[in-house]
């Protein structure tokens, strides 16, 4: 059986980006998301729009962009001398492990007193692939419970050597910049055979609606808009289809057998 999680990231950085989210859960291919939660609006935004895809939410764990959520006193390798995360991965230091554990499990509290059990974890930048960052991520998804985004083959295989669920590989190289529906199958079908086809494979996107806000947050703001539009192409639901693939969500990983959440019945 070849499986297929549509992840939109970013959910909650502004409130364009989380309705356009929203837009292609409902009516698009995306079936899952994660969220920001260590930016100053996110929580309004969180809560805005949860509703309406609550079970299908994750949490974006974050060392970058924003301020962190347990004391930033007890932080001082993670934030810079105005208690704020860096803006890139670039510029982090020497992250303490027991720093960071500190600070995820805090980022956990704070989606959970929004209202919502995460389903599934990944990170922003993709952080997690940095050797000491990854041993606390995937002791935070082993200690959780919780599908955790794995970048390569080689990457699930730590992580579930580790106690960690995860989907076999994360295809990350769409769209680059292209993003006709061909393109995106051509991806996909891709992924699938350089998994040897029966597999779970995670695609990660980024769609949004495009404002003044999200440029003043993001260098990536109008290709969201773009990804918008193609994920709720109804060409690539049915192109899905034809290559046989099944839609789920990162709770599939929980069963084995689960298919796509109720929740995208509504969009077909």
């Amino acid at each position: 059986m070849k499986r297929l999680i549509i992840n939109a990231d970013d959910f909650g950085l502004t409130a364009g980006v989380t309705a356009g989210i929203v837009e292609t859960m409902q009516h698009g291919v995306v079936s899952s998301t994660t969220a920001m939660v260590c930016l100053p609006e996110a929580g309004e935004n969180i809560k805005r729009f949860a509703d309406s895809v609550m079970g299908r939410i994750g949490l974006h764990l974050q060392l970058t962009d924003g301020r962190p959520c347990a004391a930033v006193a007890t932080l001082d390798t993670l934030v810079d001398g105005d208690g704020k995360f860096p803006r890139s991965w670039r510029e982090l230091g020497s992250c303490e492990p027991d720093q960071i554990r500190r600070e995820w499990h805090a980022q956990i509290e704070k989606i959970n007193g929004l209202g919502i059990q995460p389903t599934h974890i990944d990170t922003h930048h993709h952080v997690h692939r940095f050797p000491g960052i990854f041993e606390v991520y995937a002791e935070i998804a082993a200690a959780y419970g919780l599908p955790a985004r794995a970048l390569t083959p080689r990457m699930a295989g730590a992580l579930r050597s580790r106690g960690a669920l995860c989907p076999d590989y994360c295809e990350t190289r769409w769209p680059g910049g292209q993003f006709k529906p061909e393109v995106f199958l051509t991806h996909i079908s891709r992924a699938f055979e350089s998994t040897e086809g029966e597999r779970t494979i995670e695609l990660m996107c980024h769609p949004g609606f495009c404002d003044e806000e999200l440029e003043s947050k993001s260098t990536y703001h109008k290709e969201r808009h773009e990804e918008l539009r193609s994920l709720c192409d109804p060409r690539l639901r049915d192109g899905l289809l034809e290559m046989g693939i099944e839609l789920v969500t990162p709770l599939a990983l929980l069963t084995q057998t689960e298919g796509v959440a109720a929740g995208m019945a509504g969009a077909r």
